[in-house]
């Protein structure tokens, strides 16, 4: 073996002091270091027969080095924490969603609800006020022979803790009632007229209002008393009958009487019934169908972490592909070594760590372990590191030849 192939044999990366300071030397430049002329075999022969025994001080320094190395995640640690990061993400932005659309967000609303039903009994059919001369207040005994005309006033009131959008409608009617005299619960005739049309009334406030004031002909409605008596086997002189004059509030579910005025027919002398709601702190459920700046918020927090979430996916599945789909230089150079070098290589299954009293030589190719192998006569340690990462490592009692296959390098 000549001079220039000897000097050329080797190239290593050789650790003076430390794992991380090691530095890739020529096998000339580091026999002259440290054993001047001698050849590699004397290198390895020396190695042999006078281990190197390391100063306390410094197997104790490398050892330290060795525990504050950074801890090494697996490719597959890698893929799993990704996975996990994915659907915490997608999880997350599902529960934004499902804050955006408002689903789980119903507003509690209380409100005063009050009617009114005021009435005066009239001679005549055009009062001033309910405290008009020619008019009676209310809670009275009336005759039949001065009543000619009530004048009813109707006042609804809806008070709000908020404002909220509504859309309601009321309407008046006079319903006209003949009963059986020996049983006042069977209606022989009804008959209903309406007062005012169906009003429709619809805003976003806190309160609703509304009156409406109604003159009833009460001579009418006694007339029509007498006309259908006998029609249902009543004697009209003694029939039973009234007329009530109600309002009614229309909304998309239902129709409520929420206030009436009852007034008796074909008595000579009467008393005039009323009822009105007094509903006081009462609430209400309501969907909250609005878009705000909460729901604007949450939709874009949404939209942001499924975005991330998407990306991560992304780049996560083409790195799996990669690895597992395709074969790179990396894996065919790591086959052909395991295949053509099988005699040579002992498979470390769990991963192989040397010693951190050794002092490491990293070779820059397979052959130059190959050949310290065959000098050292010690089998070359493969252990995986990840699927884009190898090591191949052979050893002796002081010195370890490690060559580094990286998918990167290549």
């Amino acid at each position: 073996m000549d001079k220039n192939k000897k000097d050329n044999k080797f190239v290593f990366i050789t650790d003076e002091d430390s794992v991380s300071n090691e530095k890739e030397l020529s096998f000339k430049e580091m026999h002259e270091k440290e054993f001047e002329t001698k050849s590699l075999k004397d290198l390895v022969e020396a190695s042999l027969k006078n281990p190197r025994k390391v100063p306390p001080r410094e197997e104790l320094d490398r050892t330290e080095e060795f525990k504050n190395r950074k801890k090494y995640i697996s490719f597959e640690t890698r893929i799993a924490v990704r996975i996990v990061i994915i659907l915490a993400l997608f999880s997350t932005a599902c529960y934004f969603i499902y804050l955006a659309l408002g689903s789980n967000k119903k507003d509690i609303v209380t409100y005063n609800e009050i009617t009114e039903a005021n009435y005066s009994v009239c001679e005549t059919n055009n009062p001033s006020t309910f405290y008009d001369s020619k008019c009676l207040d209310e809670g009275l005994n009336y005759d039949k022979s001065t009543a000619n005309f009530i004048n009813i006033l109707f006042k609804y009131n809806m008070d709000y803790s908020k404002s909220i959008p509504y859309d309601i409608a009321y309407h008046i009617v006079a319903i006209t009632k003949i009963f059986d005299k020996d049983n006042n619960t069977k209606v022989l005739y009804k008959n209903e007229d309406v007062l005012v049309e169906r009003t429709s009334i619809s805003d976003i406030s806190d309160r609703i209002f509304f009156d409406n004031n109604i003159n009833i002909d009460y001579d009418h409605y006694n007339d029509l008393v007498t006309q259908n008596a006998d029609k249902y086997g009543a004697n009209a002189e003694n029939a039973e009958a009234d007329v009530e004059v109600a309002l009614y509030l229309d909304t998309d579910e239902e129709t409520t009487n929420v206030a009436s005025v009852t007034i008796p027919l074909n008595e000579n002398s009467f008393q005039i019934r009323k009822s009105a709601l007094s509903n006081l702190n009462k609430s209400i459920e309501l969907d909250n169908k609005g878009w705000n700046d909460y729901n604007s918020l949450c939709a874009v927090i949404a939209t942001i972490l499924i975005v991330t979430s998407l990306i991560i996916l992304y780049r996560t599945t083409r790195l799996v592909l990669k690895v597992v789909n395709n074969r790179s230089e990396y894996d065919k150079l790591l086959d052909k070594i395991l295949k053509e070098h099988d005699d040579d290589i002992v498979n470390a299954k769990d991963g192989y760590v040397v010693e951190a009293t050794k002092k490491i030589i990293k070779v820059a190719n397979f052959n130059e372990l190959l050949d310290a192998r065959h000098l050292l006569n010690q089998p070359i340690i493969y252990s995986k590191i990840n699927p884009v990462k190898s090591e191949f490592v052979v050893e002796d009692e002081s010195k370890a030849f490690k060559y580094v296959l990286k998918d990167s390098d290549l």
